[in-house]
């Protein structure tokens, strides 16, 4: 028996999903006979999120000053909207990793020791586990793992992702006193 994946799709205008409109609005692009890709020489990235939640830890973590700061402060030292930042921070603080302070002196600071916190820890608190593919994801069995070649690679791969994630930390990547900042 195959398995059954659901899938949440925003609401879209009937004329936007007719023939080959609903692959180009789950795939992003459409080429006839290529399936689903990515626009030629596109590489795949770490999202925005992701890369705003690591300037923001790393602003934090080298304050000197021991006080919260506020997300406009955060997003003005590392040049990120201030908007979206908000929401990457919700994230932090959900997982654990900042805490946040209302009122008039609030705003954010670094919960843990920024060598405990890994970057593994930041990726996972802002985009979710990770899973490479949907076969590698627990909560989604696979009926074709024992007998599908690829899996084994695409298992190396995310261990090898994980790996390096795991092996770095906020303090790591923190700019020292000879870095310039970014």
């Amino acid at each position: 028996m195959a398995g059954v994946f659901a899938l949440r799709i925003p609401p879209v205008n009937k004329q936007d999903i007719d023939g080959p409109g609903l692959r180009k609005y789950l795939c992003g692009s459409f080429r006839p006979g290529a399936g689903c890709r990515k626009p030629s020489g596109e590489p795949m990235k770490i999202t925005r999120a992701t890369e705003y939640a690591c300037r923001a830890l790393r602003f934090l973590n080298t304050q000197d000053d021991d006080r919260c700061f506020s997300i406009q402060e955060i997003a003005e030292a590392e040049q990120v909207p201030v908007q979206f930042l908000a929401k990457v921070m919700q994230s932090l603080t959900q997982a654990g990793i900042v805490r946040s302070t209302c009122g008039k002196c609030g705003g954010y600071k670094i919960r843990k020791t920024p060598s405990d916190i890994t970057l593994a820890d930041v990726f996972v608190a802002v985009e979710g586990p990770i899973a490479l593919n949907p076969c590698l994801d627990d909560d989604t069995p696979c009926t074709l793992r024992k007998n599908c070649r690829v899996h084994d690679v695409w298992q190396e791969l995310q261990d090898a992702m994980l790996e390096v994630l795991n092996k770095y930390t906020v303090e790591d990547v923190a700019p020292n006193d000879e870095d310039q900042p970014l």
